[in-house]
Protein backbone atom coordinates (compact mmCIF):
# COMPACT_ATOMS: atom_id res chain seq x y z
CA UNK A 1 0.00 0.00 0.00
CA UNK A 2 1.48 3.47 -0.92
CA UNK A 3 1.70 6.39 1.18
CA UNK A 4 -1.39 7.83 -0.63
CA UNK A 5 -3.06 5.05 -0.42
CA UNK A 6 -2.77 5.17 3.38
CA UNK A 7 -3.49 9.13 3.83
CA UNK A 8 -6.97 8.30 1.48
CA UNK A 9 -7.73 5.56 3.97
CA UNK A 10 -7.21 7.71 7.13
CA UNK A 11 -9.01 10.63 5.61
CA UNK A 12 -12.06 8.56 4.24
CA UNK A 13 -12.92 7.56 7.94
CA UNK A 14 -12.91 11.39 8.96
CA UNK A 15 -15.22 14.50 8.46
CA UNK A 16 -12.99 17.01 8.40
CA UNK A 17 -9.60 17.40 9.33
CA UNK A 18 -5.92 19.19 9.92
CA UNK A 19 -2.77 17.51 8.75
CA UNK A 20 -2.25 16.56 13.16
CA UNK A 21 -5.32 15.04 13.00
CA UNK A 22 -4.67 12.75 9.67
CA UNK A 23 -0.71 12.01 11.22
CA UNK A 24 -2.89 10.60 14.66
CA UNK A 25 -4.97 8.73 12.57
CA UNK A 26 -2.48 7.08 10.69
CA UNK A 27 -0.37 6.44 13.72
CA UNK A 28 2.36 8.66 12.56
CA UNK A 29 4.64 9.90 15.12
CA UNK A 30 7.77 10.52 13.60
CA UNK A 31 8.26 14.52 12.24
CA UNK A 32 9.74 13.29 8.59
CA UNK A 33 6.33 11.40 8.30
CA UNK A 34 4.14 14.00 9.90
CA UNK A 35 5.82 16.48 6.69
CA UNK A 36 4.89 13.74 4.13
CA UNK A 37 1.50 13.99 5.07
CA UNK A 38 1.71 18.11 4.55
CA UNK A 39 3.06 17.40 1.44
CA UNK A 40 0.52 14.67 0.34
CA UNK A 41 -2.55 17.34 1.52
CA UNK A 42 -0.77 19.66 -0.98
CA UNK A 43 -1.18 16.75 -3.96
CA UNK A 44 -4.19 15.78 -2.98
CA UNK A 45 -5.47 19.47 -2.95
CA UNK A 46 -4.36 20.13 -6.62
CA UNK A 47 -5.46 16.82 -7.64
CA UNK A 48 -9.08 17.39 -6.47
CA UNK A 49 -9.49 14.91 -3.65
CA UNK A 50 -9.25 16.92 -1.12
CA UNK A 51 -11.00 20.75 -0.45
CA UNK A 52 -9.92 22.91 1.80
CA UNK A 53 -12.45 24.47 4.36
CA UNK A 54 -10.91 26.82 5.89
CA UNK A 55 -6.98 27.45 6.73
CA UNK A 56 -5.48 23.95 8.19
CA UNK A 57 -8.57 22.36 7.84
CA UNK A 58 -9.48 19.85 4.95
CA UNK A 59 -12.55 17.48 3.88
CA UNK A 60 -11.58 14.06 1.65
CA UNK A 61 -13.43 14.19 -1.68
CA UNK A 62 -14.34 10.49 -2.18
CA UNK A 63 -13.71 9.55 -6.11
CA UNK A 64 -16.98 9.09 -7.72
CA UNK A 65 -16.18 8.04 -10.75
CA UNK A 66 -13.30 6.91 -12.64
CA UNK A 67 -11.05 9.96 -13.85
CA UNK A 68 -9.00 9.31 -17.56
CA UNK A 69 -5.38 9.93 -16.72
CA UNK A 70 -5.70 12.83 -19.58
CA UNK A 71 -8.52 14.01 -16.87
CA UNK A 72 -6.13 13.92 -13.92
CA UNK A 73 -3.47 15.96 -15.90
CA UNK A 74 -5.77 18.49 -17.57
CA UNK A 75 -6.74 18.88 -13.66
CA UNK A 76 -3.52 19.51 -12.77
CA UNK A 77 -2.41 22.10 -14.86
CA UNK A 78 -5.74 24.07 -14.73
CA UNK A 79 -5.58 24.02 -10.78
CA UNK A 80 -1.64 25.05 -10.52
CA UNK A 81 -1.20 28.11 -8.97
CA UNK A 82 1.43 29.64 -11.84
CA UNK A 83 1.39 29.27 -15.58
CA UNK A 84 4.93 26.96 -15.71
CA UNK A 85 4.57 23.50 -15.32
CA UNK A 86 7.38 21.28 -16.08
CA UNK A 87 6.74 17.10 -16.79
CA UNK A 88 8.43 16.45 -13.39
CA UNK A 89 5.95 18.33 -11.77
CA UNK A 90 3.02 16.38 -13.28
CA UNK A 91 4.59 13.17 -13.08
CA UNK A 92 5.02 14.02 -9.59
CA UNK A 93 1.36 14.74 -8.79
CA UNK A 94 -0.30 12.43 -10.77
CA UNK A 95 1.81 9.54 -10.96
CA UNK A 96 1.09 8.60 -14.12
CA UNK A 97 3.59 7.53 -16.66
CA UNK A 98 5.90 9.94 -17.75
CA UNK A 99 5.41 8.95 -21.77
CA UNK A 100 1.47 9.46 -21.55
CA UNK A 101 2.40 12.83 -19.96
CA UNK A 102 4.86 13.76 -22.72
CA UNK A 103 1.93 13.00 -25.23
CA UNK A 104 -0.92 14.76 -23.21
CA UNK A 105 2.02 18.04 -23.26
CA UNK A 106 2.79 17.06 -27.14
CA UNK A 107 -1.12 17.40 -27.61
CA UNK A 108 -1.40 20.82 -25.03
CA UNK A 109 1.34 22.83 -27.35
CA UNK A 110 -0.50 20.94 -30.78
CA UNK A 111 -3.98 22.60 -29.53
CA UNK A 112 -2.47 26.22 -28.38
CA UNK A 113 -3.42 25.56 -24.15
CA UNK A 114 0.48 25.63 -23.90
CA UNK A 115 3.97 26.54 -25.33
CA UNK A 116 7.18 24.57 -24.69
CA UNK A 117 9.73 26.74 -23.52
CA UNK A 118 12.32 24.42 -22.70
CA UNK A 119 12.94 20.76 -22.99
CA UNK A 120 10.05 19.10 -20.27
CA UNK A 121 8.91 22.67 -18.93
CA UNK A 122 5.78 24.80 -20.62
CA UNK A 123 3.89 27.46 -19.95
CA UNK A 124 -0.22 27.23 -19.98
CA UNK A 125 -1.56 30.15 -22.40
CA UNK A 126 -5.06 28.66 -23.25
CA UNK A 127 -8.49 28.76 -21.34
CA UNK A 128 -9.23 25.36 -19.43
CA UNK A 129 -12.40 24.33 -18.92
CA UNK A 130 -13.52 21.66 -16.56
CA UNK A 131 -13.52 18.90 -18.95
CA UNK A 132 -10.80 18.28 -21.09
CA UNK A 133 -11.51 18.55 -24.66
CA UNK A 134 -11.47 15.56 -27.28
CA UNK A 135 -8.31 14.86 -29.20
CA UNK A 136 -10.28 14.13 -32.45
CA UNK A 137 -7.12 13.27 -33.98
CA UNK A 138 -6.34 10.74 -31.69
CA UNK A 139 -10.23 9.35 -31.60
CA UNK A 140 -9.90 9.28 -35.49
CA UNK A 141 -6.43 6.88 -35.00
CA UNK A 142 -8.17 4.43 -32.28
CA UNK A 143 -11.27 3.85 -34.64
CA UNK A 144 -8.40 3.21 -37.66
CA UNK A 145 -6.49 1.49 -35.80
CA UNK A 146 -9.10 -1.03 -34.43
CA UNK A 147 -10.86 -1.26 -37.77
CA UNK A 148 -7.21 -2.70 -39.40
CA UNK A 149 -6.85 -4.87 -35.90
CA UNK A 150 -9.88 -6.88 -37.32
CA UNK A 151 -9.47 -6.90 -40.69
CA UNK A 152 -6.17 -8.90 -39.48
CA UNK A 153 -7.99 -11.42 -37.26
CA UNK A 154 -10.40 -11.52 -39.80
CA UNK A 155 -7.62 -12.46 -42.46
CA UNK A 156 -6.18 -15.10 -39.96
CA UNK A 157 -8.99 -16.95 -39.47
CA UNK A 158 -9.59 -17.56 -43.55
CA UNK A 159 -5.76 -18.16 -43.48
CA UNK A 160 -6.21 -20.68 -40.71
CA UNK A 161 -9.01 -22.48 -42.54
CA UNK A 162 -7.42 -22.63 -45.44
CA UNK A 163 -4.41 -24.67 -43.89
CA UNK A 164 -6.94 -27.03 -42.60
CA UNK A 165 -7.51 -25.11 -39.13
CA UNK A 166 -3.71 -25.09 -37.80
CA UNK A 167 -0.77 -22.98 -38.12
CA UNK A 168 2.21 -24.53 -36.94
CA UNK A 169 4.60 -21.50 -36.61
CA UNK A 170 4.96 -20.46 -32.88
CA UNK A 171 6.78 -17.29 -33.78
CA UNK A 172 10.55 -16.22 -33.27
CA UNK A 173 12.50 -17.74 -30.46
CA UNK A 174 13.14 -15.85 -27.47
CA UNK A 175 16.42 -14.00 -27.15
CA UNK A 176 18.78 -14.84 -24.40
CA UNK A 177 20.67 -12.93 -22.16
CA UNK A 178 24.19 -14.91 -22.09
CA UNK A 179 25.49 -12.61 -19.10
CA UNK A 180 22.38 -13.12 -16.92
CA UNK A 181 22.09 -16.81 -17.80
CA UNK A 182 26.13 -16.53 -16.81
CA UNK A 183 25.59 -14.84 -13.47
CA UNK A 184 22.34 -16.91 -12.31
CA UNK A 185 24.31 -20.16 -12.96
CA UNK A 186 27.59 -18.72 -10.75
CA UNK A 187 24.95 -17.68 -7.91
CA UNK A 188 23.02 -21.36 -7.93
CA UNK A 189 26.66 -23.06 -7.78
CA UNK A 190 27.85 -20.22 -5.08
CA UNK A 191 24.44 -21.04 -3.29
CA UNK A 192 25.10 -24.85 -3.51
CA UNK A 193 28.94 -24.47 -1.75
CA UNK A 194 27.17 -23.02 0.95
CA UNK A 195 27.28 -24.65 4.31
CA UNK A 196 24.18 -25.88 5.13
CA UNK A 197 22.54 -25.84 2.09
CA UNK A 198 20.34 -28.53 1.06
Amino acid sequence: MTFADRVRRAAKGLKDFGAGELADAMEIRTYRERQQIREAIRNFLKRGEMERIERGRYRYLPRIEKVTNRQRLWNVVRRMSGPFFTLNDLEQLTGIHRESIKEFCGWLVREGYAERLKKGHFRRTGNYGIEVPKDQKKVDRLVDWRRRIKEIERAARVLAEEMGGRIDDPGPETPVNRAKCEKLARLRRMRQCEPGSG
